[in-house]
């Protein structure tokens, strides 16, 4: 599934996820991580329980949502309503956005192994709130809409509220802090061994 994120032509993930391991790769995800951080939705009987199929459009469809409402943290510039002076602007500036294009990921926590396990969690949580409220889960209205309130939080690794935080520890407050943002309700975590493989991960960091 994660290859598949990786590689299709038109998935918000194309060419994020590093499934070489080769460090300096420019894909700011790692394989394991990604793949460690899918646990508490497998392990998730509601998730368990769709096709391999509905589990792919679903999971496109929540990072096509964080995407857009996302933008900056993929490398893409926000929507300027006003062409000419955005045309302008673009003259004068290009070659210092591009560069900080270039550098946004390596600044930013969006991408790191705690935020993609903690969105992860809370795309469980909307998971859960569709399937009760009889909403398709591949709506892309729906997810724009739950995760829109994401569009001004702080992702930067020097001032962003999860700067501190690591471990399964951090992702449990990370899931606090996010979720209390969007509004969304939490599915009661099942207990055991969800984040075993993120604790390994951040020992061996």
């Amino acid at each position: 599934m994660a290859i598949n994120l990786n590689c299709k032509q038109d998935s918000p993930l194309k060419g994020k996820i590093n499934v070489s391991g080769q460090r300096n790769s420019g894909k700011p995800i790692q394989l394991n991580s990604f793949v460690s951080s899918l646990e508490i939705l497998f392990k998730d009987k509601e998730f368990s329980n769709l096709s391999l199929e509905v589990k792919q459009h679903f999971l496109e469809a929540f990072w096509q949502a964080l995407k857009q409402v996302n933008s900056l943290e993929f490398g893409l510039e926000e929507n300027h309503k006003n062409g000419e002076e955005f045309g302008r602007r673009y003259q004068l500036n290009i070659i210092r956005k591009t560069k900080k294009q270039r550098h946004v990921e390596k600044k930013s926590l969006f991408f790191t192994s705690l935020s993609i396990h903690t969105l992860h969690r809370i795309s469980r949580d909307i998971l859960h709130m569709k399937l009760k409220n009889g909403i398709e889960l591949d709506l892309q209205e729906s997810l724009v809409a739950t995760l829109s309130p994401l569009k001004l939080f702080d992702w930067k690794a020097n001032s962003s509220p999860l700067s501190a935080l690591g471990g399964m520890k951090g992702v449990s407050k990370a899931y606090e802090v996010l979720s209390e943002i969007i509004g969304q309700e939490k599915t009661p975590t099942i207990q055991g061994k969800l984040l075993g493989n993120f604790a390994k991960e951040n020992q061996q960091q």
